[in-house]
């Protein structure tokens, strides 16, 4: 496992994570994040907004090989996940 997704999981379980690329948008916008991964099926709208956002605010972002779906289970969420952020 990727360091990206074993911070993200422990992120996610501590309630220390934003997930969704609104939400994760919004938090570039508004706060100092750690960390921003995306699934390899983000939208690319959505893709390169995180990305010009996150280049702004310096934030590091990781792109997995996983998709959305599997982005979502490795997060232990019922749904699928395009993006996720670490506070």
């Amino acid at each position: 496992m990727t360091d990206a997704k074993t911070k993200l999981i422990k992120a996610v379980s501590e309630g220390r994570a934003q997930v969704g690329s609104s939400e994760v948008i919004s938090a570039l916008l508004t706060e100092s994040l750690k960390h921003v991964v995306l699934s390899s099926s983000c939208p690319k709208k959505e893709r390169d907004s995180i990305l010009y956002y996150a280049k702004l605010s310096k934030t590091p972002v990781d792109v997995l090989k996983e998709t959305s779906a599997e982005f979502g289970s490795i997060c232990g969420k019922p749904f699928s996940i395009s993006a996720a952020a670490i506070k």
